[in-house]
Parts: C-alpha cells; structure tokens; sequence
C-alpha cells in the first residue's frame, strides 16, 4: 500500500535516514580528529610513539585533523542556528553549574598558563567538542546517542582491522603481537570497550536486533583482548557490571553488586600489574618494566612530574599547557621512552588545572554519575544504566590512562551525557497546540506507529 495513505510512516523513514546520515557524518569526522595517520603503519611490537615523533606532534600538528575539527565546528554552529530543537532543555542546578565552573576555571587557566598559545589550541578544541556534544543532546534522544555511539565504535573498529588487513600486521598468532589499527593497542582499547558496553545496552532496548548487537558486543570483546589493554578490560568489565546491575531487576541487584566489587578488586590488582609490585616489594627487588604498559613505568612518570605539581599545587600550569616539546623531552629522556603525558588524567589535570580544577573534574564524575543512579529507578532507567557506565568507564580509564582528558572518543561520550544529564535528562519535548510530552513517550508512540 502506498505510503500516501501512511505519512506518519514516510516521516519516521525520512528522519531515520537523515539520523542515520548524520550518525556516519559525525563517527567519520570524529575519528579523522581522534586519530594521527603520521605515526601508521607500525610493526608488530613496536607500538609506542618515540619522543621525536611526539615533539613532532604537538609543534606541527595534523592539517586533517585540525581540518575536521573546523568542520566540526561549523556543523555545531549550523545546527543551532537552522534546528529548532523539539526538546525544551530543563538545566539540572548541580551538575549544570559544576560542568560550568570547570569549564570557566579551564578558560581562566589561559591567565597563567606557561605556554599560552598551546593552551589556547587546546581550549579551542576543547571548546569545539563542548559545542559538538551540547548540539548533540539538541537533536537527539539518549536512546539515539546510545546508537551513535554503537556506530561510530562500530566504524573505528572496521576501520582499524581494515588498515592492519590492508598492511599484514593483524597477527595475533604472534606473541607480542597487539591489535592496535592506526593508534596505540592501549587508546585502541578504549574504543574496543565502548562498543561492548553500546552494543549490550542496545541489546537490551532493541529486540528485534537484538542477536546483532550481541554478535557486535562479542566481537568488540575479542578485540578488546587482542589489543592487552590491561585498563581498557578492567574499565569494561567494570562498567558492564554497573550497566547490569542498574538496568536489572531488584531481585538481581543484591547479587550483581556484591559480584560486582569482587571481580573489581580481583581485576583491579591483577590487571593493573600491582601484583608483580607486591612480589617485588616483598622480595626486596624492583619491577624492571619501566615501560608504557606497565605499572611501575607510570609511577615512574608520576614521580617525575610530582615537582611540577608542587610548583602551582592549586591551579596548575594552564590547560594543557604542561606537555610542551621542552618537558617531553625532558622526561622521555629520564624514562628513557616517549612519554607524550601522565598516563593518568587525575595526575594530568593536576599539573594542568591544580587541586581546584581536579576537585571540579571529580565533582563533575560524581555528580553525573549520582544523577544517572537517581534515573535508573525512572522510566528511562536502561538509558541511565548505559550513561552510568560510560562515566564509571571514564573513572576506571582516568586511573592508568589519559584518554578521557585528551579529544578522544571517551571524553567525546562523557561530555554528552554530562551535558545530557546536566540539561536535558528532565527535557519535554515541544508539541505545538498539544502541550508537551516526554522524549520517552514520543519514541513510544512513534515505533508504535511505525
């Protein structure tokens, strides 16, 4: 039957189309801006940037990426100025005015910063990804941003077995082989986890396609392995569990949360490597890894950068200002290996922001995450489980890892759904002549009438 006789219908599939065109627009441009094509390909084992090649990075910069984070910018500004967004946006008081003060506390940084112009290109693209993550949660439901974030991990993921098929360097049958793409196996990692945690969670709102993005999940997981990011598994092992345990039933909760904080301390110390510190430090002896992907290797660095820290404890050095070509040579050469950062976001916002910009990072983490605890008992309670997730995912990676303080994928997702639980977790969708209803409801009555 001709779908004259159903334009509700015809609608829905136009505007499923256009979501889905955008979805691909925003995971391909994003990852042109998350990923350096100067350091690829790599061979099997040699996987850590070296230090000429880090200074290299930040002096010159990538012309594509800078590229796509201007065209980024211009989509951001052309969606608020030619959408009339549905969602009237209801500011939560806590979180929105403590996302706020960070973000003013990381402008201010510009005041003292010790390399202004570095934190100014910094700030800028920070700025852009605040603007790309807010026009997000403008146009789109939670619901939808859970499957974009399936799609653009999906798309990284097939992107990156793509470029290591194409350069014969997918050999896992190798012993110090790690899967890696285009980037390192630890940042790698980080995408394989997210697309577990995305791909469970819409197999729990979407049965139809619900076999597929288990199958998708699985996959994710074999990745995830491959690359022996010892974090990126803790991290999602963790937030799948958090995601569980929320969305399930009340009968379940008791169960999976005691299970929960045990595979958490079993994983925590067997994962991160404190356990070859433990037998070292009773036997008297050192940890001789003082690598990248070892824990005594990032101790090391922390105990490098701890005077730079003490110099401006409370405000730090300017928004990522500290990591100049100056400092990471000096402290490449002391460990003796590239080391492009702390390899901790909590160490990193230190030297950055101070003790007054990390206490508002933590703030921001805690606040989101006790919002999304509070709407898991709503009627968008599996949308909150997956937003819970994401940022104890965050909290988990923060520890060993400073992807979710640099323009990655992590930090991308948490900003949107800080900002979505900041201003839009209460929203009512705008109905002219009809009054409002919630963005859940209009989904309901749509897929019914689809």
């Amino acid at each position: 039957m001709s779908y004259i006789h159903y334009p509700s219908r015809l609608y829905i599939l136009r505007d499923q189309l256009f979501r889905r065109l955008i979805f691909l627009f925003l995971a391909l441009t994003l990852y042109l801006t998350m990923h350096n094509f100067t350091d690829f390909p790599r061979l099997v084992g040699e996987y850590n940037t070296s230090q000429d090649e880090i200074v290299e990075n930040v002096e010159g910069g990538s012309a594509a990426r800078q590229i796509a984070l201007l065209v980024l910018a211009a989509a951001a500004v052309l969606s608020f100025a030619s959408y009339k967004s549905q969602i009237r946006l209801c500011p939560d008081a806590l979180t929105s005015r403590i996302l706020i003060a960070f973000a003013i506390w990381s402008v201010l940084s510009l005041l003292w910063a010790d390399d202004s112009m570095l934190a100014l290109k910094r700030l800028f693209a920070f700025a852009i990804l605040c603007a790309v993550s807010l026009a997000m949660i403008r146009m789109f439901s939670i619901a939808e941003i859970i499957q974009w974030s399936f799609v653009a991990t999906a798309t990284f993921l097939i992107i990156a077995i793509a470029a290591e098929v194409a350069t014969g360097t997918l050999r896992p049958w190798v012993s110090d082989y790690r899967f890696a793409g285009i980037q390192h196996p630890n940042a790698e990692g980080v995408e394989c986890g997210l697309l577990c945690l995305s791909a469970i969670a819409l197999s729990k709102t979407e049965a139809r396609r619900r076999w597929i993005y288990l199958f998708a999940s699985a996959i994710g997981f074999v990745f995830l392995v491959l690359t022996g990011s010892r974090t990126s598994l803790i991290a999602t092992v963790i937030s799948l569990g958090v995601y569980f345990l929320l969305s399930g039933s009340q009968a379940k909760k008791k169960l999976l949360l005691s299970s929960l904080v045990i595979v958490s301390l079993l994983l925590f110390v067997l994962g991160t490597g404190l356990l070859p510190v433990f037998k070292s430090a009773l036997s008297l002896e050192r940890d001789g890894d003082y690598g990248v992907d070892s824990f005594s290797g990032r101790t090391e660095i922390w105990s490098d950068v701890s005077g730079y820290i003490l110099e401006n404890p409370l405000v730090g050095h300017g928004y990522g200002a500290f990591w100049t070509p100056a400092h990471i040579s000096q402290i490449s050469e002391e460990e003796k290996w590239g080391v492009p950062d702390s390899h901790s976001v909590y160490v990193d916002y230190l030297l950055t922001l101070g003790a007054i910009g990390l206490t508002l990072y933590l703030f921001c983490l805690g606040s989101g995450i006790k919002k999304s605890l509070e709407l898991s008992s709503t009627e968008v309670s599996k949308e909150a489980a997956f937003v819970a997730g994401v940022l104890v995912f965050g909290l988990i990676d923060g520890f060993f890892e400073s992807s979710i303080g640099e323009g990655s994928l992590l930090m991308l997702l948490c900003m949107i759904v800080l900002n979505w639980l900041a201003f839009a977790s209460g929203a009512k969708v705008a109905k002219p002549g009809r009054g409002t209803e919630t963005s859940t409801h209009l989904r309901r009555r749509f897929s019914h009438e689809f």
